[in-house]
């Protein structure tokens, strides 16, 4: 088919397509590209057909949507039943362990759909669900979480105050999973004190996290790379997806400034309307 196609419209014509074929007496099924393009050089016609084998990618995206499903389910599971246990319990001797498991199962999930999306944005394939929600909202929903992260309860975090009411349209899971990888990275760089805000301009909102941490002059250029980070190995994806699903989804612009005197301020600027 991307042959005929390619003879007909003289342009390059790629299509997916499954093969069935035997070898050493086995059947086997393989999924590749098929790309045909088009050449006219001194008046003849060439054209180029290559095949693409992405049967082991296709299958790592099928498993990853099977695994991702399944365990998402089981820590509902487990979220309704620690909820189920919070309710019921009447020893307040219990209180504190039942709560703390909520926010583990809370945390637990939250994990795993955040790696799930950073996954669907890099195969670009995320889901962006836009509504209408106030600023404050979403401040307040990165405030309410912050416990989950800073278990030794020295941080002093806090909401800068913002006067405007402001009504935005974009995906606030989407954001609010930023801001609070924002807030993640300030707690994880032994930052004493935290606050949140955001301000507006024009049809842009900057929603910002403003740590008194202070990131090295020669470490700044490499915060958005993918896998760097100033931790262990394979803590580098936090800043990396903020910025892929930020910009490339939010639409929006991801930066940073940090100096010793004003600290780190992460920002994230969103058009008011993600439909405009």
């Amino acid at each position: 088919k991307p042959f005929l196609e390619c003879q007909h419209q003289k342009k390059t014509i790629s299509n997916t397509c499954n093969l069935i074929f035997r070898k050493n007496n086995k059947i086997s099924s393989r999924v590749f590209i098929a790309q045909c393009s088009f050449l006219n050089l001194s008046d003849d016609n060439y054209y180029f057909f290559t095949l693409t084998d992405v049967s082991h990618q296709n299958r790592t995206r099928v498993l990853e949507k099977i695994f991702y499903h399944d365990v998402i389910n089981t820590v509902s599971n487990l979220q309704g039943l620690s909820a189920i246990l919070n309710n019921i319990n009447r020893q307040p001797e219990l209180t504190e362990y039942l709560q703390l498991l909520n926010n583990v199962t809370e945390q637990i999930g939250e994990i795993i759909i955040s790696q799930r999306d950073l996954l669907d944005a890099e195969n670009e394939s995320l889901i962006v669900r836009i509504k209408e929600v106030a600023a404050k909202e979403i401040i307040q929903t990165v405030f309410r979480n912050a416990g989950f992260y800073d278990t030794s309860g020295k941080v002093n975090i806090g909401v800068m105050s913002e006067t405007t009411d402001l009504t935005i349209k974009t995906d606030p899971v989407l954001l609010s999973r930023i801001l609070t990888n924002m807030l993640k990275n300030a707690i994880e760089a032994n930052a004493s004190e935290i606050r949140l805000g955001y301000s507006s301009a024009g049809q842009t909102v900057s929603f910002f996290v403003h740590s008194n941490g202070f990131i090295p002059n020669e470490q700044q250029p490499y915060i958005f790379k993918q896998n760097y980070s100033t931790k262990e190995e394979g803590r580098g994806l936090g800043t990396y997806g903020m910025r892929l699903i930020g910009e490339n989804y939010l639409g929006g612009k991801v930066y940073f400034t940090s100096d010793e005197q004003d600290g780190t301020i992460f920002y994230i600027d969103i058009p008011l309307d993600l439909n405009t």
